[in-house]
């Protein structure tokens, strides 16, 4: 609307406002009413715009000009002929945001509209032709500006005010949202850090005036270099203070580990500017936050290449999935073995998952983001506990941790593979019937499982231990429980004839405390897959005409000599061929080597069959018994 007002100013200021058109009407558009030609009435628009032009999105801080236009003919026209108008003409801009006061008709002005910096003039001589440029530079943000213009002129001994304000109204936007948040650290360690769920702060200035709500683009959510995938972020903004143009939220969440940045107008609001862009054409280019080039600039206001990470996020716990319990992890087929012997392997398979607050799998959790080395057994807190006898057997547990497991990333878990042992006292004890084996992994951020409790509430139940016995429970089971046994190999002595292989019995025994009145070693008939090898056999000191024996020696095994034999029952013979030649006689002393090393050591570690950390030797004599008869018989 372009409206004006004409008033009569005298001394008493007792003459009202009167419109232009009462001037129009009775005065002939006003001509010989005032010094420097005619006009009707003013209007401000961009630059090289018609009568009725408008105004564009301007931006905070950065000069702008538009053109004040003297208009004659009842404001339908500027009064463009040369020296139609000339004078000074007064410009303020106003704070057209508040639209609480009554719209005067005849002004297009409204009370509640404030004024924006100081009035200046603006001097209209002959050759402007009506149009004057006039520049403005203005440092907060305001949704809605209007252009208020007052002349003063002189008739007939009065002094009339024409005022007038701009047809239409514009956006003075901020450039830039600087965002930050207590989530200050860009890294991959140290602090802040919180697990992943955790509400944080992220606040977005712009600069005084700016009243609006900024809005998030999660397609502008970035993660830290080299993660799988960005987390979703979720959280609001508030509406901005007027006072410093800050918005806040303080109920952000972000959804993966690590680290997250917003690129280019990832913080954006596109309807402070909604004055321009609810015009035909829109006064600002929609969905853009452009602060440069020709002409029209954007209609929102975004973050302008905000290079800051915030973070750091860690996972909220681990969720752990196990795999079967193999006894005897380092025999062939040690998963068909009900127990295992003290100071051997047992393997197990575990696949350790990173998981938000809401168990969700976190993908970003590896590299020097994931604090929970896959190569440092402490960090995995094992336990052991016989729940038969009630006996914490952690102590005397050993873990290894293979060099080749890693994080994965790309299926947000590392599968891991220890082997446990547990060692053997220096005096025989057991058997531990029930052991159970228990985990509780412990992070450098002190991520963990979850409770125990609520470990054991889920469904189905995940089995936990209370490791220690105080009646806390403080591990998660893994694997099916087993039995330890302190394990022996035996050699037994023999003797015979020289012209006889010599059969030496071999027997594998374990410590049994409740097997007889008073406990001991007994057999292990549950022990059918020890391998034996004649690779291990040692023979040392010779006497007699066995100085030069070198066997062969064998094991049998289906009617047949062989190099190797896997033991039955706990017991095998190894036979020592026959002296050659016959004649001779002697005694030899047997070793079987159970460490990898030695003189008669080949293969893998067996030195949990040792006693007292010695290898089992016996002595074989040949000659000592040679049977005199040549044919007997028994009469009943």
């Amino acid at each position: 609307m372009l409206a004006s007002a004409l008033a009569i100013v005298d001394s008493a200021k007792s003459i009202p406002f009167i419109s232009a058109a009462w001037a129009d009407d009775d005065m002939g558009e006003g001509e010989g009413m005032y010094d420097g030609g005619v006009a009707t009435g003013f209007n401000a628009v961009d630059t090289g715009s018609a009568y009725n032009g408008v105004i564009g999105t301007k931006l905070a801080g950065t000069q702008f000009s538009l053109d004040i236009l003297a208009l004659m003919a009842k404001n339908t026209s500027v009064c463009s002929a040369s020296g139609a108008f000339t004078g000074t003409v007064t410009v303020q801009l106003l704070n057209a945001s508040d639209n609480s006061g009554v719209l005067n008709k005849v002004t297009g002005c409204r009370s509640s509209w404030t004024g924006i910096g100081s009035a200046t003039g603006v001097n209209f001589n002959s050759q402007d032709r009506g149009r004057q440029s006039k520049s403005f530079k203005v440092n907060n943000a305001y949704r809605a500006v209007k252009v208020r213009m007052d002349y003063d002129y002189k008739y007939n001994g009065y002094t009339y005010h024409l005022i007038s304000c701009s047809s239409d109204n514009f956006a003075i936007r901020p450039t830039d949202f600087v965002v930050s948040s207590n989530m200050t650290n860009a890294t991959a360690s140290g602090t802040p850090a919180a697990p992943v769920g955790t509400s944080f702060m992220l606040t977005a200035d712009a600069i005084s005036g700016y009243d609006g709500t900024p809005k998030i683009d999660i397609g502008k959510v970035q993660a830290h270099a080299g993660a799988a995938m960005t987390g979703q972020l979720t959280g609001s903004f508030g509406p901005a203070s007027a006072t410093n143009g800050r918005a806040a939220g303080s109920n952000f969440k972000y959804g993966e580990v690590g680290n997250f940045r917003f690129l280019a107008e990832g913080v954006y609001d596109d309807n402070f500017t909604a004055v321009d862009q609810g015009k035909s054409p829109s006064q600002c280019v929609k969905g853009s936050s452009l602060n440069s080039g020709s002409g029209t600039v954007g209609c929102n206001i975004g973050n302008q290449n905000d290079k800051r990470y915030f973070g750091r996020f860690y996972p909220d716990h681990f969720a752990v999935s196990v795999g079967p319990l193999v006894n005897r992890n380092d025999v062939n087929g040690g998963s068909n073995s009900t127990f295992t012997y003290m100071g051997e392997k047992i393997g197990l398979t575990l696949t350790i998952f990173p998981q938000s607050d809401t168990n969700g799998a976190l993908y970003n959790y590896f590299g020097n983001y994931a604090t929970l080395s896959l190569t440092n057994p402490s960090m995995f807190n094992f336990g052991a506990r016989d729940t038969a006898t009630g006996i914490d057997l952690s102590a005397r547990l050993s873990v290894a941790l293979p060099s080749t497991d890693v994080w994965s990333t790309t299926f947000a878990q590392a599968v891991v593979h220890p082997t446990l042992t547990i060692n053997r006292n220096a005096t025989p004890d057991g058997p531990y019937t029930a052991v159970k084996l228990g985990i509780k992994p412990v992070d450098l951020d002190g991520v963990t499982l979850l409770p125990m409790a609520t470990l054991a509430a889920q469904t189905p139940p995940i089995p936990v231990l209370d490791v220690d016995g105080n009646g806390t429970l403080d591990h998660q089971q893994v694997g099916a429980g087993t039995e330890i046994r302190f394990g022996r190999l035996v050699l037994s002595s023999v003797y015979g004839p020289q012209m006889n292989a010599l059969p030496m019995p071999v027997k594998i025994e374990y410590w049994c405390n409740n097997c007889a009145a008073t406990p001991g070693f007994v057999t292990n008939t549950a022990d059918s897959l020890t391998q034996l090898s004649t690779g291990r056999i040692d023979l040392g000191k010779k006497t007699g005409g066995l100085g030069s024996y070198t066997g062969p020696l064998d094991f049998i095994e289906a009617g047949k000599k062989v190099a190797t034999v896997t033991i039955t029952k706990g017991v095998e013979n190894v036979l020592l061929s026959p002296l050659t030649p016959v004649s001779a006689a002697g005694s030899v002393k047997v070793t079987y080597t159970l460490g990898s090393g030695g003189s008669g050591g080949t293969g893998t570690d067996q030195t949990f069959l040792q006693t007292n950390n010695q290898d089992p030797s016996a002595t074989a004599t040949f000659g000592i018994y040679r049977s005199q008869l040549i044919y007997m018989r028994e009469n009943f």
